[in-house]
C-alpha cells in the first residue's frame, strides 16, 4: 500500500521492496506473473518552507517519477548514484540470478 503523510528531511532515505521479491525460484516464470513488476511510480510532495514571510501558507511542489521494466536482463532503468530531480537512487540490488542468470551475484 502506499505511504502517507511521512515527514522526511533532507538526506533522509527510502527504502521500497519490490514485489519481485515474492518470485519463487523453483516456479517458472510464466506462473508467477502477477509477481512480475511492470514498472514503478513514486510521487513526493514537499513543502518548502513552513510559512511564507508574508503570512502566506507554504509553498508545496510535487515531483513524480515513473519508469516501467522492459524486464530484460541486461537493461536497467536506474544504477546507484543516478538522480532525478531530488531523488538519488543508492543500494539498488540486481535482479535475482535465478531468474536472470547474467546479474551480479549479491
Amino acid at each position: 500500500p502506499p505511504r502517507r503523510n511521512v515527514s522526511l528531511e533532507d538526506g533522509d532515505a527510502l527504502t521500497f521492496r519490490s514485489i519481485a521479491n515474492d518470485l519463487d525460484p523453483d516456479a517458472p516464470l510464466g506462473e508467477q506473473l502477477e509477481y512480475l513488476p511492470g514498472g514503478v511510480q513514486v510521487t513526493i510532495v514537499g513543502r518548502l518552507a513552513a510559512e511564507a514571510e508574508d503570512g502566506e501558507a507554504a509553498t508545496s511542489v510535487e515531483q513524480r517519477v515513473t519508469w516501467g521494466y522492459t524486464n530484460g536482463c541486461d537493461s536497467l532503468p536506474v544504477t546507484d548514484g543516478d538522480r532525478i530531480g531530488w531523488v538519488t537512487f543508492e543500494k539498488l540490488e540486481p535482479a535475482s540470478t535465478a531468474f536472470c542468470p547474467i546479474a551480479p551475484e549479491t
